[in-house]
């Protein structure tokens, strides 16, 4: 018999005992019971047929008087539940999966049984998100196998969403892919009966931790995806929202430009304010008995400039807040919109990198009380600071059509300081980005030292030696990255755990071209 094409899924271990119909949405569908002579036991479920003209139709129909012939889309489906031993399983053909409640299976179950079952050196693609600060979602392909380091995929700041490989072992076929579903090919030789051995496989697959040994990091973080349990951490933050606890952060989800994004507000024409702050939205919600998480997806912040009376951007609040929980003993983080779970060794590993960074030695001047990221700058570069230094805040250097700062501020014993005041996970992927394209240019491009060099010597010419143009070594430089904040914790303690995840990256990759980095904090002072 031909090798058939197969997508598998896992049901969860609280349906398995369901009945079949409670498993497949409500939709007309014929249901078939397997011969009780094959010594398996499940059923076939076949999704009617349905014939309809395709959308596209009607509209080449307007550019023509002559009659089209009918035209019709067919659309088949049908799944197979097949039990084995204690576990459920559900192979769908054709249209299938759309006739699959989503929150039945198991998430991670074709990604489980792939990594189990192929060599580290014998990927082919992988699909992934990025979780930075947006949701940048990537396909990586080689026309053979490779690892996955050649697939520009960081396991540090990278989701692995899906992956397709070679297997070790022929069963399934040459190439096996798999996300939530696994899709593989299988030769029936033996009719139905081959079920058993399939899923005895994929069972085997799937509870095994051979995976452990080269994909290990696939476990530090996972997008939730199961509605049930994303109620349940919805349910957690509202609950704290209607506590008005502090724990909970606000920041915009993208990175923007803020020399147009000069005010913020709660509504469209509400009281405007110079920063995001939590606290201004709970007196936003205050109005409220208590809100709801329909509330808080329909709330939304507005961005305004000084020149125009109306809003330049707005942002879905829900996709504003940054929030770490707990649930049964597990870490999750809400960030830009989305839940993650979080491994928690991997979150202390993280901590614990961002703990042993090196301190800057001398403590930065507070921030005083309504003074502005810049006014902080311009004052500390102007006073007695020790070490001597310079305000390049704001003083782009044009480089391939883009602005760049090259730092905040630039002292005379080769440091080039990032300040930051901390709003939320945008505002330090700021930061981060700032240093890391900032050194990473001031290495490789001597063009781009030569506009350093000249920005400098613009504002002050006893500054221009400690870039130089040629021999430029990136061991002679230090980078520090200074964030303001009020809170006294320490950043390990205080930071939301992408934005200490990001800042790990950053360090490692400045460390590996070369450069000193250290970090300090800078407390701004309050009322």
């Amino acid at each position: 018999m031909a090798r058939t094409k197969l997508t598998a899924y896992l049901v969860k271990n609280e349906y398995r005992n369901h009945n079949y119909s409670q498993l497949v949405r409500n939709q007309n569908y014929h249901s078939y019971p397997i011969k009780g002579n094959l010594n398996i036991e499940g059923q076939i479920i076949l999704g009617f047929e349905q014939e309809k003209p395709p959308d596209w139709l009607s509209f080449l129909e307007l550019g023509t008087d002559e009659d089209i012939p009918n035209m019709s889309n067919k659309s088949t489906r049908a799944v197979i539940f097949i039990k084995y031993l204690e576990h459920l399983l559900i192979f769908a053909h054709g249209q299938g999966r759309h006739m699959i409640k989503e929150n039945v299976y198991e998430k991670d179950f074709g990604l489980k049984v792939v990594l189990n079952s192929i060599h580290p050196d014998n990927l082919r693609s992988i699909d992934s998100v990025n979780i930075d600060i947006s949701s940048i979602q990537t396909r990586s392909q080689s026309n053979r196998d490779t690892e996955i380091r050649n697939l520009n995929f960081d396991v540090v700041s990278d989701l692995l969403r899906s992956v397709t490989g070679t297997p070790e072992y022929n069963h399934f076929g040459k190439v096996i892919s798999g996300r939530d579903s696994f899709h593989f090919t299988y030769e029936f030789n033996n009719g139905f009966r081959d079920f058993n051995e399939i899923c005895q496989i994929l069972v085997e697959k799937y509870n095994s931790e051979d995976y452990m040994g080269s994909f290990s990091w696939v476990d530090n973080l996972q997008k939730v995806e199961d509605k049930e349990t994303i109620d349940e951490l919805d349910g957690l933050l509202v609950e704290q929202i209607n506590n008005n606890v502090e724990e909970i952060s606000i920041g915009i989800p993208e990175i923007v430009d803020y020399t147009s994004n000069h005010s913020y507000s709660y509504t469209e024409k509400g009281e405007k304010y110079e920063d995001l702050n939590i606290q201004d939205y709970y007196e936003r919600v205050e109005t409220f008995s208590s809100v709801s998480i329909k509330q808080i997806k329909s709330h939304y912040i507005y961005s305004h400039d000084n020149e125009n009376d109306g809003y330049v951007d707005k942002w879905n609040v829900y996709s504003c807040l940054i929030f770490e929980t707990f649930l049964e003993d597990t870490i999750y983080i809400l960030t830009v919109g989305e839940w993650f779970k979080v491994d928690r060794d991997y979150a202390n590993q993280v901590r614990n990198y961002i703990q042993g960074v090196d301190d800057y030695e001398l403590e930065l001047p507070a921030c005083r009380v309504n003074e502005s990221e810049p006014g902080y700058n311009n004052r500390i570069s102007s006073g007695n600071s020790l070490p001597n230094m310079i305000n390049m805040d704001r003083k782009n250097l044009s480089f391939n059509n883009s602005q760049i700062e090259l730092c905040d501020l630039l002292t005379d014993s080769n440091e080039l300081i990032h300040v930051k005041k901390w709003y939320g996970s945008s505002t330090l992927s700021h930061l981060f980005s700032q240093g890391r394209v900032s050194g990473e240019l001031l290495l490789r491009e001597e063009s781009f030292r030569q506009e350093a060099i000249n920005k400098i010597n613009e504002i002050d010419t006893n500054y221009a030696h400690i870039i130089p143009l040629t021999n430029y070594l990136s061991s002679n430089m230090t980078i520090v990255f200074a964030i303001i904040d009020k809170d006294e914790r320490e950043l390990h303690e205080r930071l939301p755990f992408f934005s200490i995840l990001n800042m790990m990256q950053t360090v490692e990759y400045l460390k590996g071209l070369g450069y000193k980095v250290k970090k300090t904090k800078i407390l701004q002072e309050i009322e």
